[in-house]
């Protein structure tokens, strides 16, 4: 192979854009897992008197084939049903999730602006705060189970305007 200096730097001059590094972001985050909401889930599911009548009338206005294992087998009525309330325990503690980000993010606002104010928070309260590992728009952070809003929304935020706050509803938390 004849190597020409000039022919070499032309072709990476031309290829330049294929070369750049996206831009990055890391963002300091609260997560609310919803694990930690499975006691008041448990309480609101015991409180509601009809939930195996709604489970009941669910299953069978949708059939024995509507549910089906990791196999792709439908599953027996029992594990159907057991399916639904565990989606129905997981709804509710997303939801109380949900409630306390919204109770958080409204105290981060009220703060006057700092830049630790979300670690000094969150540690305040006893709950761990994270910085994420650098991720570009075209990408999610490695390290979290998060949806394509949390992109845009890192994206989105400004030194002016540091801080997102609206919960975003991950698979869990």
């Amino acid at each position: 192979v004849n190597v020409n200096s000039a022919e070499l730097h032309t072709f990476y001059t031309n290829q330049q854009a294929n070369y750049r590094i996206p831009e990055r972001v890391q963002v300091a985050y609260v997560k609310f897992e919803a694990t930690n909401y499975l006691a008041e889930a448990n309480q609101k599911m015991a409180g509601e008197t009809n939930l195996n009548q709604q489970i009941e009338a669910t299953y069978a206005a949708q059939g024995p084939n509507a549910f089906k294992d990791a196999n792709n087998q439908p599953l027996s009525a029992e594990a159907a049903k057991e399916k639904m309330r565990e989606d129905v325990r997981r709804s509710y503690s997303l939801t109380e999730a949900r409630k306390k980000a919204i109770e958080f993010a409204n105290e981060l606002i009220e703060l006057p602006p700092a830049t630790n104010n979300l670690a000094n928070l969150a540690a305040a309260k006893g709950i761990l705060s994270k910085v994420t590992e650098p991720f570009s728009d075209e990408s999610l952070p490695p390290d979290l189970k998060v949806p394509e809003v949390f992109v845009r929304a890192a994206f989105q935020l400004t030194p002016a305007e540091p801080i997102y706050d609206q919960p975003i509803v991950a698979e869990d938390g």
